[in-house]
């Protein structure tokens, strides 16, 4: 291939490639404006234990703000992926909102807390990666929160239970 024929092609490629950008970084293309938006995730164990499927755990609360233009959060559900370390062991819960684990305040903006229950198995960190989904199954960004397993959090044999995370037994 000459150099010009190159030359041209290269040009071709760039004028390609600059037809589909229109000077905005694509960073929200194609977000509903009415999915709702998360911020400032926190996570806390919390003293004492709770029941996961029958093995005794660790109690956690997240929290997390919200704004949802068409305020229809109730009645969606909050989604957290646990990731469990070292070997990325994971586990997806949903939950209601607002539901016995979960409770939601504002409509179109306000805080959700969330009160779960982890067993870490005989894993030593968790990261939870969180969307809040409304009413009409918009999805939300996705947020996630990496913590250390917790002194004297119990030790679930793998063999009895693993790793889990999930509602949290009153």
């Amino acid at each position: 291939m000459g150099r010009s024929t190159r030359r041209r092609l290269a040009a071709v490629v760039l004028a390609i490639l600059l037809a589909g950008c229109d000077g905005d970084d694509g960073g929200d293309a194609g977000t509903d404006p009415n999915a709702p938006v998360i911020s400032s995730l926190s996570g806390a164990f919390q003293a004492g234990s709770c029941l996961l499927g029958g093995s005794t755990g660790t109690p956690r609360l997240l929290t997390l703000d919200y704004a949802d233009a068409d305020g229809n959060v109730s009645g969606g559900r909050l989604r957290v992926t646990a990731t469990f370390r070292p070997d990325a062991s994971s586990v997806t819960a949903e939950f209601g909102v607002p539901s016995d684990d979960v409770v939601v305040t504002g409509t179109v903006q306000g805080q959700v807390r969330l009160s779960a229950c982890v067993l870490f198995g005989s894993f030593t960190e968790l990261t939870e990666d969180v969307v809040l989904v409304d009413a009409s199954d918009k999805k939300s960004n996705a947020l996630s929160i990496t913590s250390p397993r917790p002194a004297g959090a119990p030790e679930v044999s793998r063999s009895a239970r693993g790793s889990a995370y999930g509602g949290s037994a009153r």
